[in-house]
């Protein structure tokens, strides 16, 4: 009598498992602006079993893709509400500046008003 319960548990929790997984990879997961900064740190980060760019923005929403080697699901798509950043923070993002540019994800700096006068050195 206790195999076949326990047998109903297991699926029970197997498609648990399943919808949660499914859930993710479609929604995404919400997660606070310490959190995203704290993921965001890794944007520069050359690695052979995972990555992580900065997707823009998107619906009043910042987006991280991640992408695992070892995880399932491999792709999870990270994402805050813009109102929980700071001002700059959040002009940052929407114009894709600095370490939010999707192309190369360097650390841009605006130029200072000196430097902007005179012509790039070569």
């Amino acid at each position: 009598m206790k195999a076949p319960l326990i047998i109903f548990l297991v699926l029970i929790i197997a498609a648990f498992s399943f919808f949660k997984v499914r859930q993710v990879s479609r929604e995404g997961i919400q997660v606070s602006a310490k959190e995203f900064l704290k993921k965001a740190r890794k944007l520069n980060r050359a690695e052979s079993m995972s990555s992580l760019r900065f997707e823009g923005v998107k619906e009043n929403r910042a987006y991280l893709h991640s992408w695992n080697m070892n995880r399932f699901p491999r792709r999870i798509e990270y994402w805050t509400p813009l109102e929980e950043f700071d001002e700059a923070t959040q002009k940052a993002l929407k114009e894709e500046l600095g370490q939010w540019s999707r192309e190369n994800h360097l650390e841009l700096r605006p130029r200072s008003k000196e430097s902007a006068n005179q012509p790039d050195s070569q």
